[in-house]
C-alpha cells in the first residue's frame, strides 16, 4: 500500500463522491490501464475500512475515484466527512477488465450505477488516444438525479459519434428510455450489434447475467465479452460500496 492525500473533492450526484488523491512515490501510473481499480484504505471510528474503486482517470494532477454513498456505510460515513489534506492508503491499480491492445473496430459498453466508473476511464482514454471505433453505450440508472458523469457522457460520446442509449426507472425524458434492463431490454438494446464487436459490462450481478443470456442468445462469441460485476452494499452489509467478484 502506498501513502496519498486528498488533494480535491467534488459531489457529482448527492449519492456520490469524487476524490482526487495525490500520487504517491513509486506508485506506478504509467502501468495503470483504463478500467482497473485499486484499493482504499481508510481509518474510520477507530477501525480499518477497505473496500476496491475502480479508478476514474490517472492525470499529472491525481488520481480520480468515485464513491457511491449508501445510508450507514463505513466508507459512506468517511467519505462524507472527509477533507482535503486527509491521509489515505491505496493500492497499485489492478484488474483485467481492460480494453484489447488493439482496440476492436466495435465497442459495445453496458454500465448500470456506480458501474459507468471504469468505463467512463475507458471512453476518456479512446478519446484521448484518438482510437477509432464505433462506440455504443447502455447505461442505466435509477434516476437522472442519481446517474453519475451524466453530462460527461453524453460529451464523451458526442466526441466519439457514438449511439447513447439511457434508461432511467423514475424519469421519462426525451433523451432517454423508461425502464431498467430487464432481459427483455437487453433483447432489444443489443437487436443490431454485430459478433466481430466486443462487450464490456459493469455493473450489479443481475445486469452482468440479463446480457449475457440475451448475447448467448445471439451466439455472441464469448471471447468477446468482458464482464466486471459486483456485490452491492445489501448484499455485503453496510459497506457502503461494493466489492468486484470477477472480471473476465
Amino acid at each position: 500500500m502506498f501513502v496519498s492525500n486528498i488533494i480535491g473533492i467534488s459531489q457529482p450526484t448527492l449519492n456520490s463522491k469524487e476524490f482526487i488523491l495525490s500520487i504517491p512515490s513509486g506508485w506506478r501510473e504509467s502501468e495503470w490501464e483504463e478500467g482497473q481499480f485499486l484499493t482504499l484504505k481508510v481509518l474510520f471510528g477507530g477501525k480499518v475500512v477497505l473496500r476496491n474503486y475502480s479508478i476514474v482517470r490517472v492525470e499529472d494532477s491525481g488520481i480520480t475515484i468515485c464513491i457511491k454513498l449508501v445510508k450507514d456505510g463505513q466508507m459512506s460515513q468517511w467519505a462524507s466527512e472527509a477533507k482535503i489534506g486527509d491521509a489515505v492508503e491505496i493500492s497499485s491499480a489492478v484488474g483485467s477488465f481492460i480494453l484489447p491492445k488493439t482496440v476492436p473496430n466495435k465497442l459495445y459498453f453496458v454500465a448500470a450505477g456506480s458501474g459507468i466508473t471504469p468505463i467512463i476511464s475507458m471512453l476518456e482514454g479512446i478519446v484521448k488516444k484518438q482510437q477509432l471505433a464505433d462506440v455504443t453505450l447502455v447505461y442505466a440508472n435509477r434516476s437522472i438525479e442519481d446517474t453519475i458523469y451524466l453530462e460527461r457522457i453524453r460529451q464523451l460520446m458526442t466526441q466519439l459519434n457514438g449511439d447513447l442509449a439511457l434508461y432511467f426507472e423514475e424519469n421519462e425524458v426525451d433523451f432517454g428510455l423508461r425502464g431498467k434492463l430487464t432481459i427483455e431490454n437487453c433483447r432489444e438494446a443489443i437487436a443490431s450489434w454485430q459478433n466481430n464487436g466486443h462487450v464490456f459490462i459493469c455493473g450489479p450481478e443481475i445486469v452482468r447475467k440479463n446480457f449475457i443470456q440475451a448475447l448467448d442468445e445471439r451466439a455472441f462469441p464469448k471471447s468477446n465479452i468482458h464482464s466486471e460485476s459486483f456485490l452491492t452494499s445489501s448484499s455485503v452489509g453496510k459497506s457502503g460500496s461494493f466489492e468486484f467478484m470477477e472480471s473476465k
